[in-house]
C-alpha cells in the first residue's frame, strides 16, 4: 500500500475525476450510512443542496460547516 494511502481518513476514496454523486461527499467519500464523526459535534451533515459536500469537509467560509461552527464556538468562549 502506498504511504499516502495510509494517511487518508477512513471515508476517503472518491477520485476527483469522477462526477459528484448525490449522497456521497466529493471530498472524503462519506455517505449517510458511513458519515464522518467528530467527538465534540457528532456525525457530519450535508451543507449543499446537491448532497455532495459534508460539513466536515466544507471550509469555514460555509456557515453550515463544522469549521464555521468551531470558529463561532471559540469566539463565544473568548467573550
Amino acid at each position: 500500500m502506498p504511504m499516502n494511502e495510509k494517511a487518508k481518513p477512513q471515508n476517503c476514496g472518491v477520485g476527483t475525476e469522477q462526477e459528484p454523486e448525490a449522497g456521497i461527499c466529493k471530498v472524503c467519500g462519506c455517505t449517510d450510512n458511513h458519515a464522518c464523526y467528530d467527538p465534540d459535534y457528532g456525525p457530519c451533515w450535508w451543507v449543499d443542496e446537491t448532497y455532495t459536500l459534508c460539513s466536515h469537509c466544507a471550509g469555514p467560509e460555509d456557515p453550515e460547516s463544522l469549521a464555521a461552527l468551531r470558529l463561532m464556538d471559540s469566539e463565544n468562549e473568548e467573550d
